[in-house]
């Protein structure tokens, strides 16, 4: 009797290792993957901000990723961005929306885009980025200021960007940010 029982507690202590080590792993996979969906990001963003607009195209860089990569944005992020661009296209002779590039937090470009630390928040990842300066090695790039910080969730098991964080701009953030342009055009509206 004896055996048996502790051929159960094994049994139950071996499990509850194994299970634990499969969720550590998954957290390391979970924090590289977010790392990979947000580098490979920044690469294609860089090109797509760099390259020419079509004739008589003026558009905010931020709104071609969104129609081209939309399912890479949570549905709140991509309303808000879209919103806030619809509400400065019916402007003409005043700033009412984001006038800086939301993924660069301005509106001038490095040589690309480094991810850095990263770290697990509830749910979501925050993905430290860092601008690449020419003749700096990977390093020092890393210990650079930050950029910017995407905060990034896994939906339907693939990743999308829920938010960007300013840490420039006192830890503000683009939902914040987009909430405050809103309200006020609402307010100037009644």
């Amino acid at each position: 009797m004896k055996k048996e029982h502790f051929s159960i507690l094994n049994i139950i202590i071996l499990s509850m290792i194994m299970f634990s080590n499969v969720n550590a792993q998954s957290a390391i996979d979970d924090k590289e993957s977010a790392r990979v969906f947000v580098q490979k990001f920044y690469d294609w963003y860089t090109v797509l901000y760099t390259a020419p607009q079509k004739k008589g195209e003026i558009r905010a860089t931020s709104i071609i990723a969104i129609n081209q990569k939309s399912l890479s944005f949570d549905v709140l992020l991509r309303k808000a961005l879209v919103d806030d661009d619809r509400a400065q296209s019916k402007v003409t002779d005043d700033i009412v929306g984001l006038d800086w590039d939301p993924f660069l937090t301005g509106q001038d470009i490095g040589v690309g885009y480094q991810t850095g630390n990263i770290k697990k928040a509830g749910n979501k990842f925050l993905v430290d980025i860092h601008n690449i300066e020419r003749g700096k090695s990977k390093k020092a790039i890393l210990a650079s200021e930050l950029l910017v910080v995407a905060e990034v969730a896994k939906l339907n098991r693939h990743w999308v960007f829920t938010n960007f964080l300013y840490p420039k701009r006192g830890n503000d953030n683009l939902l914040l940010i987009l909430r405050n342009l809103r309200k006020d055009r609402d307010e100037t509206t009644k």
